[in-house]
């Protein structure tokens, strides 16, 4: 099983969204962390000096977040679905749905963070 996203994945956020992770993840921004270390964040990652989110800080980020107030993640013989249901209760959005990225948690979880990292 998957256990933590890839820098591919994590390059699909927006230069803002970055920042969200960032400071989330590190609770550095991207200049406090580079400026410690003297390198890159991809070059951080690469080397193994930095780890990636994984399914429980995925799971927590999901959890501290105030933009859902209801998240469920639910296993068929296919794949991974998680779903938030928003402040309201008005609407459940379906967040990853059948195919190939869901197979896995770790992926079904990220689609999930990336959407509260871009609209936060």
């Amino acid at each position: 099983m998957k256990q933590h996203i890839t820098l591919e994945q994590l390059n699909e956020l927006s230069k803002k969204g970055k920042e969200k992770y960032y400071e989330w993840s590190f609770k550095l921004t991207r200049k406090e962390i580079e400026s410690s270390f003297s390198f890159t964040i991809e070059d951080l990652i690469k080397n193994g000096r930095i780890r990636l989110m994984n399914i429980g800080q995925m799971i927590e980020f999901l959890d501290e977040e105030e933009f859902h107030e209801f998240v469920g993640i639910e296993k068929s013989h296919i794949d991974w679905t998680v779903w938030m249901k928003d402040n309201t209760y008005q609407e459940i959005k379906i967040i990853s749905k059948h195919g190939k990225t869901q197979k896995e948690l770790c992926d079904a979880l990220w689609k999930a963070v990336k959407e509260v990292l871009e609209v936060k």
